[in-house]
């Protein structure tokens, strides 16, 4: 008939079957607020009359090489990609991580390889100080504490979080 598929019925009742209703974060691209999320919020809080989610997190695009990412430009990658690259996928989350949420990030290879060379440091670092059992000391100070919660508060900003840890890491060498 008129109107729009009903996969956002599908997604509402996995939801409430896995999550509950509420639960706490609901995320997806930026394409997905207008006509998905929308029917989503409308037809479980009309079912159950509260909310679907506390919070909504819609990120933006990842172009590739400055370009949007599509099929018909043959510039999208998985997973069996990056390994073949001899890169960790795990170095593609923290690739992610290093740009705000809702801001477009540029896939390179170049950049990605530079995520996998920061995440490799970080990793050391924290295999070197779980193997000093004797260092007691605070990693951090109260203040930057603080500041790593409020970057987090600043609604994700998970690169302004992690500027902070390797500014520790510098400062801790």
């Amino acid at each position: 008939g008129i109107g729009f598929p009903g996969w956002h019925l599908e997604c509402s009742a996995m939801a409430v079957k896995y999550l509950g209703q509420p639960f706490d974060i609901h995320c997806g691209g930026v394409d997905h607020i207008a006509v998905h999320h929308e029917n989503e919020i409308a037809q479980s809080e009309a079912a159950f009359e509260k909310p679907l989610a506390n919070y909504w997190l819609h990120n933006e695009f990842i172009t590739v090489d400055g370009q949007k990412m599509s099929k018909s430009l043959g510039n999208g990658y998985t997973l069996k990609d990056i390994r073949e690259h001899g890169l960790d996928p795990i170095a593609f989350r923290y690739f992610c991580l290093g740009a705000h949420y809702r801001s477009k990030l540029n896939f390179t290879w170049e950049a990605l390889q530079g995520a996998q060379n920061a995440l490799q440091k970080l990793q050391r670092w924290v295999t070197d100080y779980k193997k000093q059992t004797t260092r007691k000391e605070e990693l951090a100070d109260e203040a930057t504490l603080t500041d790593f919660r409020a970057a987090l508060q600043e609604d994700l900003n998970t690169s302004k979080a992690l500027a902070l840890v390797h500014g520790l890491l510098s400062g801790a060498a």
